[in-house]
This record gives C-alpha cells, structure tokens and sequence, in this order.
C-alpha cells in the first residue's frame, strides 16, 4: 500500500564545500613553510616565509586549495587547475581539462579528474608522480610518495618505498580517508580508528586511540580531529608544531613545521614554525559558506559559522535558537545542524519529535520530511523522528555519509555501496548493487553518483525526477519530484519537475547545489547564494 504524498517532500543534505572524510581539507592547507585558505569569497589567501608560494593568483575563484613544500595549486570555479610558487620540476605546471580535487607534495601534484582517474604532474624520480590505473574517490601528495582512495575503500600508494619504512605500502582494510607526509601515511578506518605506517622515527605513526573526524600527516608529525572538536598532534615537535592550541576546531591541516586549523568562527589559528612566521595566521574569516533547501524554507551558514533561514515563499526572516553551528541540514518545517564539539541542535516543526534528537556527539546530521538521522563518531547511524520514515535503520554498519530524504534514508558504506531504508512506496530504497561515491534522497526517489560521475536514480520517476542526463556530474542533490547535478564545469544541470521553474537553473559556475521541495539553491563562485523556483526572493536576504 502507497503512503499518501505530502504536499512537500525533500532531501535535505547540509552542503558542506567537500566532505573532509572523502576529500582533501576544505578550508585550509599547511605546507612547507606556508599555508593556504579559501577565503568567503573563494579567493586564495597564503601566507608564510615562502615569497614564491604564497603568490596565488587573485583574480581566480577556487573551492579547493593545497599546499605543497614551495608551490601550491587549486581547483578553480571551472574545474581547472592553477598553480603558483616552485615549478623547479614542473610541478606547477598543471594539465588541462576538469579536476574534482587537487594535492600538492614537496616536487609534484596530483589531480582527481572528474570520470575519478588520476593524473599527476612533476618530479617522478621515485614513481611518485605516476599513478596506477583505476578509480579514486580522493588522493594525497606526500613528499616522495602518493596515495588514493579507491571507490571500495582500500588504500592503493605509489612511488618511494623504502624498505626501512615502506611509507607506500598501505595495510588491507577499508578506509575513509587518506593522508601522505614525508616518509609515512595515515588513513581513517570506518569507525574513525587512525592507522599510520612508514618512518615512526619521531612517533608520528604511532597515533594514539580513536575515534577521530579528520587525520592529516605532516612532515614527520601528524594530527587528528576529534568528534567533539579537539586537536590532537603526535610525533616530532622540535618546532612546538604539535603542541596543539587549546579549544575546539573544526579542520586542522599539518605542514612540515607547522600545523593550522579552523575555529567554528572561520578563524585560522597555527601553532609551530621553523622561522616563526607560518603561525602568525592573517585575521578574518575563511572557508565557503554553507546551503541546505527544505521543503518552505532555506537555510544558509556563513564561514563565521551564522546560520540565517527563511521561508521559501514569503522570505521572511526565521528564527534560529543558535548562534553558531558547524554545519546544516533543512528538513520540511525543521532544521538541523551540529554545534562545535558535535551536538545536534534542531528547531522548528517537533509535531513527530523530529526536532528532539538524542544527545552526544555527531560528525554529520541530515533532516527529512518527519524525521532525522545522524552519525557518530563510529560512524554508526542513529534516527530520530516518525518511526516508519527510518525503519530498518542499519544499527550496527558504519556509513561514509548519510542522506535523509521524503520518508526514508540512505548511507553510503565504506565499501562505497548505497544502502537505503524507510518506507519503500516508490521503490525508493531499492539501491542498485553497483559502488557510489555520493549519495541524495529526495522526496520519494534517490540519486547517486558512479566513481566515474554519470549519475544513476531509482524510484518515483512519474516527473523525470529519476532520469538523469548524460555525462558527468560531480555532485547531485535529489528534491521533491526534480534534481540536479553539479557538472565538472560547475554548471548546473536539473531535471524532472518544472512546475515553479526549480529545474531550470541559472547559467554561471556554483560551487555546490541543494534541491528542497518546489525550489533550488546554490553557492555561486563568488560565495553568493542563489535560489529558483517557488521562491519570492532568489537571493539571500
């Protein structure tokens, strides 16, 4: 028997810039003696001792940075790749066409391409910089070395191995994130355990117990980001680069002598420095701002960690009980979203307790039409809400990531493959058996994305909604009864229901899209957030 449909159904996903588990950092890069950050603006901001390397282009907008030893390069609005600083190998000196993520070592770069290959440029004395053949979700640049995460969740690393530290032979298992130092690696298990191997000379494999949100490896140094926001560093701290600041973060990123992260407030703090100045960190705000579309209203975060959201149809201005929160998700009439150190905190519509979530810490939250899900630190899944929206909910398998949609849910496994539940009247938690790299439930339908971007929907298909285009995308968003894809050009591509024109996009380069009920949000190149379809106001107030 078939659930009555209501007026509004939706995906609500909090757009996060890249999801750090699957891609490199978001908001900043620490290398050799410098750093990098996106600005709110998208521009590059780099500072350090290094004049060459902290000479971004200013006239270029990105939405994902790194910083190598003495060059580093970005992925621009467009999907093209810039570089700057040292090009003594050629390492700034990136190839044509569309990237997906980029990731700078000490002579050399790496870039995902968006059918997931990947390509490298630059020093390859020791192999480096040539990469094996097959699909990657993400990839990391050490210094002699490189490494990526393939689709199922194992680790593949090419180029120096050294028979003392064998820093590019990765152990079996699945993973959900990678990162390359100097002469070792580290990688995040599904329940968030750290695993290190290589050189432990200074301890910097040796990574204390888990559970951790985020893991990057420095020169011979590495740190980890706890649930709940704090900081933890291991390993060589000659230069003071792993006495970590006290307080919560949200990102860290690790560079030879030094390590940086990101307050909940967008402020970059550093700690460490071999001549001092990669610390002193320049004031203001960084990182893209944020967007989630529900079924009446939207929902916007700024990289000062604000949250603003209004109705979809009159505009006006809606309350919000917290002031600051890490990330966002909009449900039909209630939102979602995590405080510093991994809380939920919803407001709004509570008529199924969908707005009561339990307490503890979270690493993602999701909200959908009566209902809403979250992750823990293990990366196990707990849900709140109407009850048949999340039967059979998965209690003891660890998910990269979630999606809540209409009246069900899906999670992505670390073996990349699409797992759903809820209520099934459409067929919407009938997931093919092939592997993705992201997921989006909508109102009673669901998409995914292939490892090589083409995108693949299953359930209510009675407007298109689950009939995609062809070609690649490198993010799709499911909605009521439309979709839309992200291109590697940054376009958007939408398609099923166009009643209020919410299938019909605006030219020009977004950096992420959200599908809601009858409308459509996205983050232009510039940081700006612009909506279409049942809105009265596209523009953010």
């Amino acid at each position: 028997m078939k659930m009555p449909r209501p007026d509004y159904l939706l995906l609500a996903v909090a757009i996060i810039a890249l999801d750090p588990h699957l891609v490199a950092a978001a908001v900043i890069s620490a290398g050799g003696e410098h750093t990098c950050a996106l600005g709110g603006d998208a521009r590059a901001v780099c500072w350090g001792s290094d004049a060459a390397a902290i000479t971004a282009p200013r006239d270029s907008r990105f939405f994902q940075l790194s910083a190598g030893l003495a060059h580093g390069c970005g992925v621009r609005a467009d999907g093209g790749v810039s570089c700057w600083g040292d090009d003594s190998y050629e390492q700034a000196q990136p190839p044509a066409g569309k990237f997906t993520e980029v990731s700078t070592g000490d002579f050399h770069s790496c870039g995902l391409r968006a059918d997931a290959r990947a390509q490298c440029w630059g020093d390859n004395r020791y192999g480096q910089a040539a990469p094996p053949s097959g699909a990657f979700v993400h990839l990391t640049a050490g210094s002699l070395h490189s490494c990526g995460l393939r689709p199922e969740g194992s680790v593949t690393c090419w180029g120096s191995d050294l028979w003392l530290f064998r820093q590019s032979t990765a152990p079996p298992g699945s993973f959900i994130g990678i990162s390359a130092g100097q002469l070792h690696s580290c990688a995040l298990r599904p329940d968030g355990r750290a695993a290190c191997w290589g050189s432990d000379f200074y301890g910097q494999s040796s990574a204390p117990p888990g559970p951790y949100a985020q893991i990057s490896a420095g020169r011979y140094h590495s740190c980890g980001l706890r649930p709940a926001g704090q900081v933890e560093c291991w390993g060589n701290n000659g230069y003071g680069q792993a006495s970590v600041l006290p307080g919560v973060f949200i990102e860290v990123s690790t560079g030879h002598y030094h390590s940086c992260g990101v307050r909940a407030d967008g402020r970059v703090e550093c700690w460490g420095g071999k001549r001092g100045e990669p610390a002193q960190a320049p004031a203001g705000r960084f990182g893209l701002p944020q967007a989630s579309a529900g079924g009446e209203h939207r929902c916007q975060r700024s990289n000062t960690g604000r949250v603003e959201c209004w109705d979809t149809r009159s505009a006006m201005s809606l309350p919000v009980p917290e002031p600051r929160l890490t990330a966002i998700s909009a449900g039909l009439r209630h939102s979602c979203g995590l405080r510093p150190g991994g809380v939920v905190a919803c407001w709004g519509d509570n008529s199924e307790q969908q707005a009561s979530p339990p307490r503890g810490a979270f690493v993602q939250v999701v909200s959908g039409y009566l209902h809403s899900c979250g992750l823990r630190p293990d990366r196990r899944v707990q849900c709140w809400g109407r009850s048949g929206s999340w039967t059979g909910t998965p209690r003891d398998s660890p998910f990269r990531e979630i999606s809540a949609g209409g009246t069900h849910t899906c999670g992505l496994s670390p073996e990349s493959r699409a797992i759903c539940w809820g209520i099934n009247s459409d067929g919407q938690i009938a997931a093919p058996s092939s592997l993705f790299t992201q997921l989006s439930a909508g109102g009673m339908h669901t998409c995914g994305l292939h490892p090589d971007g083409q995108a693949e929907c299953w359930g209510l298909n009675a407007d298109g909604q689950a009939s995609p285009p062809r070609g690649a995308f490198v993010q799709v968003a499911a909605g009521y009864l439309h979709s839309c894809g992200l291109r590697p050009d940054r376009r958007v591509a939408c398609w099923g229901n166009n009643r209020y024109r919410q299938a019909s996009p605006p030219p020009g380069e977004f950096l992420s899209v959200v599908a809601g009920g009858y409308h459509t949000c996205g983050v232009q190149h510039t940081g700006a957030l612009l909506c279409w379809g049942d809105v009265r106001d596209g523009r953010a107030p």
